[in-house]
């Protein structure tokens, strides 16, 4: 867990925790092959669909519209912890050089963020060029 810092997170742990929260991947189709995810997989992966992240004992689902529009929401009080003042937000997702690229309007400060996507049978793995990783399922 992070230590607040005079209750703030700072910027560098507020983002990471931000990016462990409400970024991730997608499944492929059912019938797909494990592996990574690239271009065409992830947008037909993602279109139209919801995913959900687990990450500290809390669900975020984000809605990955088919016009490259997105929404999320959290709940209040981890917004504030993720010093946040909005428990929804939207934004643009896109794919650039086979990742997933997103950026909220106001969540992350509004920065751009792309992701390289795998899938090992339910389980989305996501990996941020940061570093930052983890894992999500999707539904329809």
């Amino acid at each position: 867990m992070y230590q607040l810092v005079d209750s703030k997170l700072t910027t560098t742990k507020r983002s990471i925790f931000i990016i462990l929260l409400l970024t991730a991947a997608a499944l492929m189709p059912a019938q797909a092959q494990a592996g990574s995810l690239v271009g065409d997989d992830v947008r037909r992966a993602i279109s139209g669909k919801t995913l959900i992240l687990s990450a500290m004992g809390v669900q975020l689902p984000i809605k990955y519209r088919a016009n490259g529009v997105m929404s999320g929401s959290m709940a209040s009080y981890v917004a504030s912890l993720a010093g946040e003042s909005k428990v929804r937000d939207s934004g643009k997702w896109w794919i650039k050089g086979g990742k997933l690229c997103q950026r909220w309007n106001d969540w992350l400060d509004s920065k751009t963020y792309c992701f390289t996507l795998s899938r090992q049978g339910a389980t989305v793995h996501w990996s941020a060029s940061n570093g930052t990783s983890g894992t999500a399922r999707i539904t329809n």
